[in-house]
């Protein structure tokens, strides 16, 4: 059988670059554009408390402008979730948030957040809204994922990313394979995300039932050396052929 893979092309760092000059430029609005002129099958962005990059504008433009899905990660916060709730993006992804981390640095690990991610997974389904998970690859949190009503699971890829040992690599993706398949046969869609760059997708695309691929730091730093348009072609060419 095949699954169809897509690409959600992340464009938060897009929105850093003009933070880290407290300018008006670089617009997410027009990475967005491109993104998807490109051929990109969907935008994500992440919301973050203290609004290092992507802010409320930004999201209520690109949700305005693009004809692709788009996916926003955020915290458990009401008063973020509240505000997308009124956005109806295609996808809200709930990630957990530490202030003061460069980038998300885990994912859940539902056992011990499972009453504090409920409520607002309730919520968002309530508004017909996509709602995934970003976890810890084990079965244990599949099982959970499905329980608390997750429509999908964003498989966090940290090990694979920070890998150099060919025997872990090898193990890694065993174990990942192994969550992927259970988790899609207990009915969610499996999708993988965090640090992944052009050398990893050969690792992941073997393992069939991972159908999304949210990537976004690897393409918006290639984009300065070769445009945004070529890296996502490209991209899109070794996890579509």
């Amino acid at each position: 059988y095949y699954l169809m893979k897509i690409l959600s092309v992340n464009i938060d760092h897009v929105a850093s670059l003009r933070s880290a000059r407290k300018e008006k430029y670089p617009e997410p609005i027009k990475a967005a554009i491109l993104v998807e002129l490109a051929g990109a099958d969907g935008i994500t962005v992440h919301l973050r408390e203290d609004r290092r990059h992507i802010r409320e504008k930004d999201i209520s433009q690109i949700k305005e402008i693009i004809n692709i899905p788009l996916t926003v990660e955020v915290g458990l916060d009401t008063k973020r979730i509240e505000f997308l709730l009124d956005i109806k993006p295609h996808q809200i992804t709930l990630v957990p948030e530490v202030t003061t981390e460069v980038t998300t640095t885990r994912g859940f690990n539902i056992k011990n957040e499972f009453n504090q991610i409920k409520p607002f997974i309730e919520k968002i389904k309530k508004a017909d809204i996509l709602v995934s998970l970003f976890i810890e690859p084990n079965k244990e949190n599949c099982t959970l994922a499905k329980k608390i009503g997750a429509d999908i699971v964003e498989l966090n890829t940290n090990k694979l990313t920070h890998s150099t040992l060919p025997n872990n690599l090898t193990a890694y993706l065993k174990e990942l394979e192994e969550v992927a398949k259970y988790a899609y046969s207990n009915g969610l869609k499996v999708h993988v995300g965090h640090g992944l760059d052009y050398s990893h997708i050969k690792f992941l695309k073997p393992i069939e039932v991972i159908t999304g691929y949210s990537i976004g730091f690897s393409i918006i730093t290639r984009s300065l050396y070769e445009g945004i348009s070529r890296a996502v072609k490209d991209m899109l060419t070794l996890i579509k052929d």
